[in-house]
């Protein structure tokens, strides 16, 4: 067997390498080596965001495609000028790409401290230290009964273990004397067995947007919000828009995993940057709240999405769920789990469900309105009687999709002809 011709591109002014094998096209190894750029259809040719200038190794590369030849004059592709999604790679050699300032994906700060409505605390974990009578000659219970015998007595709970938690209980109740700490969830299951005293109990509240992504670490013993990090949602590089990533995750099962993996990854993330400012360790971390819009929800459960982009729009799953985080793989405590909001319909998501609750306009007399403007934008008007809702689609304003003149609403350069 013949090696595969193997090619090297040099992204410029990155300064990024990387090696690609024939067939693949610029664009998919840009996002392979994490390089983002901009793309609203998802890498189809039709948007013209994903702009580049070759260099050099032109010669090396696939001639212009019909897209290319529609968005480009003769004399910008004779200038090197083309569309990374549309430049496929044909033999080995070196190419140098340079990414000019408006393909480039940049990193966002995003607004993510406001007014805060006051709420009465009933996290979904809690942790109460136990103190075990230690085994004799008369008295031989297994080490689980008498973890569990003494947490009835305290507590009048009898709860069942999750498997991990189970499997430290020999250790933990030895290791500091027989007192240890344990985690419940939502009363019914201990998640964590931790030897001594351990008050720590956190918990982390991330907003999963199309175009962002926010996270929020919080102290579960006093509701306090302990750091905060944003970032840009990493899934850009496969669509910008909702329904151009509907449409990568419906072509195949492994897009959808990539689209998956790609924003847990985001997520994972936020959790190491929070923790790290706060000197809290993830192991901390026992449950995790999850928001978003129908697609990103679906998404993030690794749910196919399709049916959310074709008439009459019906989401795959509505009501709130819990999952295990590591079963999403996210880097928390192994019991942990993530409890990921409803949502309404297939273009009103958890966000939505979370404005409502953060306002609290349905608990109210008086008729509210309620205005998320976003990629997709939500409205909800009602009170503690009734709510209705709708959403129309404000991506292209924010996102710059099938416009022929200015920018979406992101950081501004100035050009250099401007005096």
């Amino acid at each position: 067997m013949h090696e595969m011709s193997k090619l090297r591109i040099v992204f410029q002014p990155y300064g990024k390498r990387a090696e690609a094998t024939a067939g693949s096209n610029v664009f998919e190894v840009a996002r392979e080596i994490g390089l983002n750029l901009s793309s609203v259809c998802g890498g189809e040719g039709r948007c013209g965001k994903c702009r580049i200038i070759i260099r050099s190794g032109n010669e090396l590369l696939s001639p212009p495609s019909e897209s290319e030849k529609r968005l480009f004059s003769e004399e910008d592709l004779d200038n090197g000028f083309r569309l990374a999604c549309q430049t496929t790679i044909r033999r080995e050699g070196m190419v140098t790409v340079e990414v000019p300032a408006e393909s480039r994906v940049d990193q966002h700060k995003f607004l993510l401290i406001g007014l805060e409505k006051k709420v009465k605390l009933a996290p979904a974990v809690r942790k109460v230290p136990v103190t075990l009578e230690k085994p004799s000659l008369s008295d031989t219970r297994s080490d689980v009964n008498r973890l569990l015998d003494a947490l009835e007595a305290k507590t009048g709970l009898r709860p069942s273990f999750d498997y991990d938690a189970l499997r430290k209980v020999p250790s933990a109740v030895r290791e500091k004397d027989w007192v240890v700490t344990v985690t419940f969830w939502n009363n019914r299951k201990i998640i964590a067995v931790q030897s001594g005293q351990v008050p720590g109990c956190y918990g982390f509240a991330v907003d999963v947007g199309t175009t962002k992504l926010a996270g929020y670490l919080l102290d579960l013993n006093n509701g306090k919000i302990i750091a905060s990090a944003s970032a840009t949602n990493p899934q850009i590089p496969y669509g910008e828009d909702v329904i151009s990533r509907i449409k990568f995750a419906s072509e195949d099962l492994e897009n959808l995993t990539k689209l998956q993996r790609t924003v847990v990854n985001g997520v994972n993330q936020l959790v190491k940057e929070t923790c790290n400012s706060s000197g809290v360790s993830p192991d901390e971390i026992y449950e995790m709240t999850v928001s978003g819009n129908t697609a990103m929800h679906h998404i993030f459960l690794g749910i196919p999405p399709d049916n959310v982009a074709l008439i009459p729009y019906p989401a795959a799953l509505q009501q709130s769920t819990d999952v295990k985080a590591k079963e999403l793989q996210l880097e928390l405590n192994r019991g942990a789990y993530a409890h990921i909001l409803p949502v309404i319909a297939g273009f009103v998501g958890g966000d939505a469900v979370a404005d409502v609750l953060a306002t609290g306009i349905h608990e109210a007399d008086e008729i509210s309105m309620l205005v998320d403007i976003g990629t997709n934008t939500e409205i909800v008007l009602g009170n503690k009687d009734r709510l209705v809702s709708c959403s129309c689609a404000s991506g292209p304003a924010f996102e710059g999709a099938h416009i022929n003149h200015g920018m979406r609403a992101s950081t501004g350069r100035r050009s250099p002809t401007c005096s």
